[in-house]
């Protein structure tokens, strides 16, 4: 970032907290993200300051489990005719950089645990973790490679062991790469020096650790139960955890057995924490954050159209053109989003498929046989990895690929699931709006469709673009340039760069002295929950600048108004508002400082626009409303404390007369100043 770019910018209204507490993502991770928003490096610096973490989190402490096997396990089997074989000690030189290799690696999990937990700052987390994970890596590469060039004989084979040291020395040198190109990233000032967390999931890594030192429970536990070694163990110890169950190692005694059953629920319910909390982490940002790319990359094009009066817009149109946008935003972050999850499943599908078909000699139909059933977590047992390499290569893909797994099915089913929606509410629309609620709340809804004539979700009347961010639009962009240009051009601000989340981050309030008029309601129109600005009633006074006297019935209104646009809120987070809400609630000095603002025409086209972001409008309207109401509660109070709190016009002209009645009598003489004072 410049240091003349803040003087540059110009200064927009801020949206305070309620715009904070309605947008999709945490406004925190995103506003520390100095790049512009438009720039493609823009979400891929978010996914490194945000995901390379938590990918951290979870190699390195696996790598680290898997490391203790590579020092347990000897390296080498001699193959004997007569006892079939047997396992051979290693060389002093390997068995001591593998002892090493081990301790700069718990090390680096030691300083990276510390860092998520606040105890130890980000630069030396950064390296230590980076040059003890590097040495690590290649230590044990070096020792894998030297051990299998001079060490190992004709009647050798390469065990679990000499296996797991290749993966750890792989696993240690994913953790490296990962947390340098964070460092890189804050080198070139894209962030700040931190992990671009929030506070609660900084926990993960306590998860992650735990999960580790399960396993290496069971690994030495199961070795001595079943008399198998550890790395074998460990083997049988995540196909327990994962519910794969091949069946190829049983507990036979009744120890092992009852041991299993604590052990397996202990392993699946912190697995199970770990899941949730990545998926969390993943869903909670990525797909809002790409959307607001993208509706920030298409704004700033109609910006430039306009700028060089290509195009002009009304107000109006420039509303119409702005969800126009969003929807298509939306529509691409789904595909994309179903797209990467797909092709991230056949990548591990296929990955895993290949390694075990080689490792243990089997075709590569049944590879993609195998693997892909120990994806779903069935695990027949028909076939199952007996080498050294394939169970060595089986632990650390499905620790990878079987979660993930999970993962993936959640998000596409989730995906799936507002696609369906989608559907089903363009559908309900083609035939009758209150269809629309049935199918979204069932019989509760039809008792409501009764009770209340047919408005269950009404529409405003008077504009027609009251739909989710996921119906059709049919307004093309062609008819809608066509419209725009037979419009008078009007003036467009200018589109200067700014920061991706200008003025998101001030806390003051957003509210005005200012007031205006709204016709009265009748009895039907209160029980409209969606035409809600029509519910408001207010005198209209000359002087903006006097206070507004709300009766006790006008506040009642407002805040049973509030309740019920909460419950939107709440139940449809997708609902768009139309123009003519957005309209009143800025009628009610609820949506800028700015009035001229507000009616530049293209207003939500410009950076002063909530609808740039992914936002949950009925809630930030709520908020908007809440805030409203308690500034209005807040000024009644301190009027009353003053004695400056009058019922109506005609008693505060009263009091002003007899005032100056009394300031006249001052002239008449002593007697009646000292009455007067008195």
């Amino acid at each position: 970032m410049r240091k003349g770019d803040d003087k540059e910018r110009p200064k927009h209204p801020a949206f305070g907290t309620a715009l904070q507490e309605s947008i999709s993502f945490d406004h925190r991770r995103v506003s520390i993200i100095r790049c512009d928003a438009t720039s493609v490096m823009f979400v891929f610096w978010f996914h490194v300051s945000c995901y390379f973490p938590v990918l951290t989190a979870c190699l390195g402490p696996i790598g680290n489990t898997i490391s203790i096997a590579c020092v347990v396990e000897k390296w080498r089997i001699l193959r004997v005719p007569e006892d079939g074989s047997i396992s051979v000690n290693d060389p002093v030189g390997i068995f001591t950089v593998n002892v090493i290799s081990l301790v700069l690696g718990f090390i680096s999990n030691i300083a990276l645990l510390l860092h998520f937990g606040e105890r130890l700052s980000y630069l030396k987390a950064q390296w230590i973790c980076i040059v003890g994970w590097t040495t690590a890596s290649f230590m044990l590469m070096i020792d894998v490679i030297i051990c299998g060039l001079q060490y190992m004989g004709e009647d050798h084979e390469k065990s679990i062991g000499y296996w797991f040291a290749a993966i750890t020395s792989g696993l240690y040198f994913g953790c490296t790469l990962t947390l340098a190109t964070h460092f890189i990233g804050y080198l070139l000032g894209k962030y700040p020096a931190r992990f671009n967390l929030i506070k609660n999931e900084r926990s993960l890594m306590v998860f992650t650790v735990s999960f580790s030192i399960i396993l290496v429970w069971g690994g030495g536990m199961f070795s001595g139960l079943l008399q198998i070694s550890f790395g074998n163990a460990l083997y049988f110890c995540v196909v327990s955890i994962l519910t794969i169950g091949l069946g190829d190692i049983l507990p036979v005694t009744v120890a092992s057995r009852i041991l299993t059953l604590f052990y397996s629920t202990l392993g699946v319910i912190n697995l199970a924490l770990i899941i949730a909390m990545t998926t969390g982490i993943f869903r909670s940002s990525s797909g809002a954050v790409v959307f607001f790319h993208k509706v920030e990359v298409q704004r700033r094009k109609e910006l430039f159209r306009i700028r060089n009066n290509e195009v002009s817009y009304t107000s109006e149109e420039a509303f119409t053109k702005m969800q126009k946008i969003r929807k298509t935003a939306r529509s691409r972050q789904r595909f994309q989003a179903l797209l990467f999850t797909l092709l991230a499943f056949v990548i591990f599908w296929h990955l895993g498929s290949l390694g075990l078909a080689f490792a243990e000699g089997w075709t590569y139909f049944v590879g993609m046989y195998f693997g892909y059933l120990c994806l779903l977590a069935i695990g027949y047992g028909d076939y199952a990895p007996v080498t050294g390499a394939g169970r060595a290569l089986f632990v650390i893909w499905a620790l990878g690929a079987v979660p993930m797994m999970s993962a993936i099915l959640s998000n596409v089913g989730d995906i799936l699931l507002e696609i369906s929606d989608s559907i089903d509410l363009s559908i309900a629309k083609r035939f009758r709006l209150g269809l629309q609620s049935i199918i979204i709340r069932g019989s509760e809804s039809w008792n409501k469709y009764i009770l209340n004539d047919n408005e269950i979700l009404p529409e405003d009347e008077s504009s027609d673009q009251n739909y989710d961010e996921g119906d059709d639009n049919d307004v093309t962009d062609s008819e809608q340039d066509e419209r725009s240009n037979h419009n008078s051009k009007e003036a467009a601000p200018s589109a200067s760069s700014g920061p991706a989340l200008q003025g998101l981050q001030s806390e003051t309030s957003i509210l005005t002295s200012g007031r205006s008029s709204i016709p009265g309601n009748t009895e039907r129109d209160f029980q409209n929950t969606l035409d809600i600005f029509s519910l408001f009633h207010k005198e209209s006074l000359s002087d903006r600048g006097r206070l507004v006297r709300f009766k006790t019935s006008d506040l009642q209104r407002m805040l049973g108004t509030l309740t019920k646009f909460r419950s939107i809120a709440n139940q449809n987070k997708d609902y768009c508002l139309t123009f003519n809400q957005w309209r009143e609630l800025h009628e009610l000095n609820s949506l800028t400082y700015d009035t001229n603002a507000f009616n530049d025409p293209v207003f939500w086209l410009s950076e002063c626009s909530p609808l740039r972001f992914p936002l949950n409008q009925p809630k930030f309207v709520a908020l908007r409303l809440f805030s409203r109401i308690e500034q209005i509660v807040s000024e009644l109070l301190i009027r009353e404390k003053n004695s400056f709190y009058m019922p109506d016009n005609r008693t505060t002209a009263i009091e002003e007369s007899k005032i100056r009645e009394q300031g006249s009598s001052t002239a008449i003489g002593p007697k009646r100043v000292r009455s007067a004072t008195f």
